[in-house]
């Protein structure tokens, strides 16, 4: 509700601190965040260069009862790995959401290829890569950007 709009706002501002802030209102009222809550959060950490924060958030999602990954939540903790370099917590990152079947948007894999392509894990972009054929995810623009960048750097 207005928590998740308040949220949204500091992100929309590029205010991460704020939005941490509401987040610790909303727990400190008793209001449990739901999805959209941490989705938002993750990406105003992700935007902001916060990684590790993100991660942490992403982490907290994860442990929750009643709260499931979904595809938004995945690709904000992908790019927040992009951001910080973490081509490990981007395999976990994948690893979950692969055993919980959650599906990647063109955001999450791109944001996965920009984390691994130039890691030593850069045979697992090129697995992503064809997973996207597999899975009829369009190989649009953005696509192709992460991926020169992110082959371009390995």
């Amino acid at each position: 509700g207005a928590c998740n709009i308040a949220i949204a706002a500091a992100e929309k501002a590029s205010q991460w601190e704020q939005a941490i802030a509401f987040m610790g209102a909303m727990q400190a009222q008793t209001v449990e965040p739901d999805i959209v809550s941490y989705n938002t959060l993750l990406a105003s950490l992700a935007s902001a260069s916060a990684w590790r924060l993100a991660l942490q958030s992403f982490d907290e999602v994860v442990a929750k009862q009643g709260l499931e990954v979904d595809t938004i939540t995945m690709a904000s903790s992908l790019e927040a790995c992009a951001v910080g370099g973490q081509w490990q917590s981007a395999l976990e990152i994948l690893r979950r959401g692969s055993s919980q079947q959650v599906p990647l948007n063109v955001f999450g894999y791109c944001e996965a290829i920009r984390t691994l392509g130039p890691s030593p894990a850069w045979e697992a972009a090129l697995d992503l890569c064809q997973q996207m054929a597999h899975n009829s995810v369009d190989r649009n623009l953005i696509f192709y950007n992460a991926t020169v960048e992110s082959f371009g750097k390995g």
